[in-house]
């Protein structure tokens, strides 16, 4: 079989319309787009030669990204296709794609740890305030302390909570921050990091829009674990999977029968 190349694309509604880049520039493997620009998804995985896509959005644009799948499964029958929707920030979706890509080659094995890493990293925000935030839902106390204080850490992933500072694991020790070094949110992150580690990376979501307040997205990166395989790969795009369906194709996996 040819070999093989995977594509994640993190699709956000409050980007630009327009928006189809890369996230980092040194990792075109993982690319951003906007809600105009969906159907250009055909051409971006011709210029990677991209066999496998992972379309990925937070919870709020998870029909936008079934579309996206469907269109892109019907524009290039070529290209296995998968779609995640994540209650998390998009940083953490766009982070947690890097990891994967670095650590597998096998399409199963990217979108196995993918997963893990979405489900274990500490996602979410630091906000201004809380009384425009959906989720996870601030409570009346906490909306009442919102009016009269400013600061808070919103954490989605993997137990959505509110907070006035950044509860981390000792094996958490860096937070990714989607801030320039030098602005007012990354300094906030600072103030309540315990002493953490924090690294800038470029901003994906429009945090006023996305989250109801001016404020960053974060994530602190849980450890990568190898995730358990799938000794058949699947019989139509070859990945392999943690479970006994192929989640770009959707068929069932051959299980071998012990001799």
């Amino acid at each position: 079989m040819n070999a093989t190349q995977v594509v994640v694309v993190v699709l956000d509604s409050t980007l630009p319309a327009d928006t189809l880049r890369p996230w980092l520039a040194h990792e075109r493997r993982v690319a951003l787009v906007g809600p105009g620009r969906i159907a250009d998804l055909g051409q971006l995985s011709d210029d990677l030669g991209a066999t496998h896509v992972v379309i990925a959005a937070r919870h709020p644009d998870g029909r936008a990204a079934r579309l996206a799948a469907t269109i892109l499964a019907g524009a290039r029958p070529r290209v296995a296709v998968a779609h995640r929707v994540g209650a998390t920030s998009a940083i953490a979706l766009a982070a947690s794609a890097v990891t994967a890509l670095e650590s597998h080659t096998d399409p199963g094995g990217v979108l196995a740890t993918f997963d893990q890493m979405v489900a274990r990293s500490v996602g979410g925000m630091w906000l201004h305030k809380v009384t425009g935030l959906q989720y996870p839902k601030p409570g009346f106390g906490m909306h009442v302390r919102s009016l009269v204080s400013r600061g808070f850490v919103a954490s989605m992933t993997p137990v959505p909570q509110i907070s006035r500072a950044l509860a981390l694991s000792d094996d958490l020790q860096t937070v990714l921050v989607g801030a320039e070094e030098t602005s007012r949110e990354f300094t906030a992150m600072q103030g309540v990091s315990a002493g953490r580690r924090l690294q800038s990376v470029p901003a994906i979501s429009d945090v006023t829009r996305a989250h109801g307040s001016r404020g960053v997205e974060f994530v602190a990166l849980a450890p990568v674990s190898a995730p358990t395989l799938a000794p058949n790969p699947c019989p139509s795009c070859g990945a392999r999977s943690a479970v006994q369906i192929c989640q770009y194709c959707h068929v069932h996996l051959r299980v071998s029968e012990p001799a």
